[in-house]
């Protein structure tokens, strides 16, 4: 499921590209940006690995496994380009 994350991240990182530079128009964007989020969220629900353990140093919090942290920052980056792509469509957002 990390593997399936990082790729969806890296997806993510290219269509922003992609749209920035004008290879292809936003709506296909926003497309490509829905299916690669649905593969974040898909590998963030079907992780089975030790999503925390306890701190470093003995203390009362916990902290995220990197393979569970790595899923959580792919999911949350590819949340982010979408609300950007969203903002830009509906006009709140001018950039591209």
């Amino acid at each position: 499921m990390t593997f399936l994350a990082i790729l969806a991240g890296i997806g993510a990182i290219f269509n922003y590209y992609a749209v920035t530079a004008g290879i292809y128009s936003l709506f296909l964007a926003i497309f490509l940006q829905i299916l690669l989020l649905l593969l974040a969220i898909i590998a963030g629900i079907g992780f089975r690995g030790q999503r925390f353990r306890r701190s470093y140093d003995g203390g009362w919090y916990k902290v995220a496994t990197v393979h569970f942290a790595l899923i959580m920052i792919s999911l949350l980056g590819n949340l982010a380009i979408f609300i950007v792509f969203i903002l830009n469509q509906l006009g709140y957002l001018s950039g591209f």
